[in-house]
């Protein structure tokens, strides 16, 4: 039995995938498996797999269902004692692999952890380093407030991976963090300040696209506050407050003022101080910026993170 299941969904990625592959075999530590599932692409990615003669890839091919499928079909199949997830277009830096499960194993009542990441454009290059990693211990239900977990960082006892906690398939924007969520509803996380993963930015990822971020904000409004009952109803309406006013800020951002007024007031309605406070703490915060800082943060876009 592997100590590693590393998990890569892909759907037309032939272009990129295998250099998500390759960053896996580059790993220092080398008890692991890979398993690449398909999600029905039309291009050249069953081709980009199998010429890798490494036995320790599988792949494994599914009509399109969509990535929470994808992921959860090989979480199905998978045999390490903990799973990674990588999506297509990310990569592993080489020891990524060995001081994850070095922690993990340092932490035995730990369910997840996850690192730090680099972003890097398309062609690979260096954005910015992101330190999600100091989000770490009993954070829920912060989490729900807002997660900066990259899902290419996480790693998972798989035996928490039981059949009631899977990525929701019905959920195409958001699902990780709803999976997250229910995990450190149970434990607490594992925060590695460390930067082992690069996360590639591009025109798909729902951090930069306001129309991704409404989908997504209102699916954590579903199914990680509406439908989890057992939340105080001081914060469930702290949380309400803060997601509706989420949404309202990327309305504003593709110009539809009248929703944006609307999730202002629903906003309002539960928490009537929330909006404001939450403005003048940005407008603080750009007055201690240097003036030139500062001018370009005010006409700088504020954006709340669902998931890349």
């Amino acid at each position: 039995m592997p100590t590693i299941s590393v998990i890569i969904p892909t759907y037309n990625h032939g272009s990129v995938v295998g250099e998500a592959i390759q960053s896996v075999l580059e790993q220092t530590l080398s008890d692991y498996e890979i398993i690449v599932v398909d999600d029905g692409s039309t291009d050249n990615t069953r081709e980009v797999v199998r010429s890798f003669s490494d036995k320790r890839i599988r792949y494994v091919y599914q009509e399109n269902r969509g990535r929470s499928s994808a992921r959860n079909h090989a979480i199905s199949l998978a045999q390490g004692k903990y799973v990674a997830f990588l999506d297509s277009d990310d990569l592993f830096l080489p020891t990524k692999l060995e001081k994850q499960v070095a922690c993990m194993e340092k932490n035995p009542n730990v369910l997840l952890s996850h690192t730090s990441y680099i972003r890097v454009n398309a062609g690979g290059e260096y954005i910015e380093e992101v330190e999600s990693g100091t989000f770490s211990g009993k954070v829920y239900p912060e989490i729900i407030r807002g997660c900066p977990i990259a899902t290419p960082t996480v790693m998972v006892q798989r035996n928490a991976l039981g059949a009631n906690m899977r990525f929701e398939e019905s959920v195409r924007i958001g699902e990780d963090i709803i999976l997250w969520s229910q995990l450190a509803k149970r434990t607490k996380l594992l925060g590695i300040t460390e930067s082992l993963t690069k996360v590639r930015m591009h025109g798909n990822n729902a951090a930069f696209d306001s129309k991704l971020q409404i989908i997504g904000l209102t699916n954590i409004i579903e199914y990680l506050v509406k439908r989890e009952s057992h939340l105080p109803f001081y914060i469930r309406r702290s949380l309400l407050s803060n997601l509706y006013l989420a949404i309202g800020r990327n309305y504003l951002y593709i110009r539809n003022r009248h929703l944006f007024l609307k999730y202002l007031l629903l906003s309002s309605l539960y928490q009537p101080w929330y909006p404001f406070l939450s403005v003048a703490r940005k407008v603080s915060a750009i007055l201690h910026l240097k003036p030139r800082t500062r001018w370009r943060r005010i006409y700088g876009k504020f954006r709340s993170h669902v998931g890349d």
